[in-house]
């Protein structure tokens, strides 16, 4: 059924043909079946007042959090648990050529372990006490930099996955994706510590006529627009904490590799949706501490399965290091593992929160078209 209206002369005949065809549709022993139409062809109306339960599939879109505990299922995974693994050893490694090491301190009944830190006299990072080298500190960063942000986009792509319910991708394809992005995604930092740095010379410029003149109400001034200078650079310098680890998830979670549009969405997520960035957090938080429980109660009891051999030992204190070490290693990369994975999960619900793109809207790369078989000659099933 077609309605037509027109504007001018005619328009007053089309109306009334209009009505007279709606009043016959809707008149007392009329049916959609007398005009050729049924109920599956005619639309019923929205409904506004159902409710907004009635509009709701499941318990994560009342609470979209809930999707950062599929990632969970990744702590299951030993080909993401062995790549985490090899990055703590890199790390450790590094950590080992500038001569910095956890304090460590293990007996025959339980390793315990310091959160401080170390540094050698001989350290390239050590000039005297409490100095040290800026192009050493400056190297330090680098090497953890280039170890870390392939490692943090794997993962976190992977825990992206899972947070949208499309499973867990395959290793390989997940470490090529993030080989073909990588040179894109270390210009993140680098274009970050380029624009603080920016910033940070223009504040000097600010300051130098001081410097040369020394006059009492000269210094005061400069030194009060220089405080509030420093605010906005202050904030920015903040937010790279935040941008930084979201843009590497955005360049390997987005189609197109940008890292301005990369970084745009770390600050704007910061910026835009402060209170849904720390509720996020607060939930990571939660998982991470009963990770923390778990890799403290799993310490004991491994402790518990090889110290009766420790005893057995020439040298039972090195074995007792070298195998608290190793279980410390192992939990450390595992905690690792779930949060870089959180961190995926966190990104695609901001990128919801700021956008209004839905969590299931993950893409994928396109598959390479599989070529066909060929076709058997006649030879090979005649007779």
């Amino acid at each position: 059924m077609r309605f037509q209206v027109a504007v001018g002369d005619t328009g007053a005949s089309d109306f009334s043909g209009s009505r007279q065809l709606l009043s016959k549709a809707s008149g007392k022993g009329c049916g959609l079946k007398d005009e050729g139409l049924d109920e599956g062809t005619v639309h019923a109306g929205y409904e506004f007042e159902g409710g907004m339960f009635n509009r709701v599939r499941g318990w994560v879109d009342l609470a979209p959090w809930l999707r950062l505990f599929r990632v969970l299922r990744l702590l299951a995974s030993p080909s993401y648990l062995a790549c985490s693994i090899v990055a703590v050893i890199a790390s450790s490694l590094v950590l080992n050529a500038f001569q910095i090491f956890p304090l460590l301190k293990a007996d025959l009944f339980g390793p315990s372990f310091s959160l401080e830190i170390a540094t050698s006299p001989s350290s390239p990072l050590a000039i005297s006490p409490g100095q040290t080298h800026l192009l050493s500190i400056a190297g330090l960063a680098t090497c953890l930099v280039a170890i870390w942000a392939p490692t943090i986009q794997c993962l976190a792509r992977a825990g992206a996955s899972l947070s949208a319910d499309r499973g867990l991708p395959p290793l390989v394809p997940t470490i090529k994706l993030v080989l073909r992005r990588l040179l894109s995604s270390y210009l993140i930092p680098i274009i970050l510590c380029f624009a603080i740095a920016v910033m940070l010379l223009g504040l000097y410029l600010i300051s130098l006529p001081a410097s040369f003149m020394d006059h009492h109400w000269l210094t005061t001034a400069t030194g009060w627009l220089v405080g509030v200078v420093g605010v906005p650079i202050g904030v920015a310098a903040a937010g790279a904490v935040v941008a930084t680890p979201l843009g590497w998830c955005a360049m390997v979670c987005e189609p197109d590799p940008d890292p301005i549009d990369s970084i745009s969405r770390g600050y704007e997520s910061l910026f835009r949706r402060p209170l849904h960035l720390l509720w996020y957090t607060l939930i990571v938080s939660l998982l991470l501490h009963i990770a923390r429980q778990a890799s403290d109660y799993i310490t004991v009891f491994s402790h518990a399965a090889w110290s009766w051999i420790a005893v057995r030992m020439p040298s039972p204190i090195d074995f007792a290091a070298a195998a608290s070490q190793s279980t410390s290693l192992l939990l450390t990369a595992w905690f690792l593992l779930l949060a870089c994975g959180l961190l995926g999960g966190v990104y695609l619900l901001l990128r919801r929160d700021t956008g209004g793109q839905d969590v299931e809207d993950f893409w994928k790369p396109a598959e390479p078209d599989r070529q066909p078989l060929p076709e058997l000659p006649p030879q090979a099933y005649e007779s």
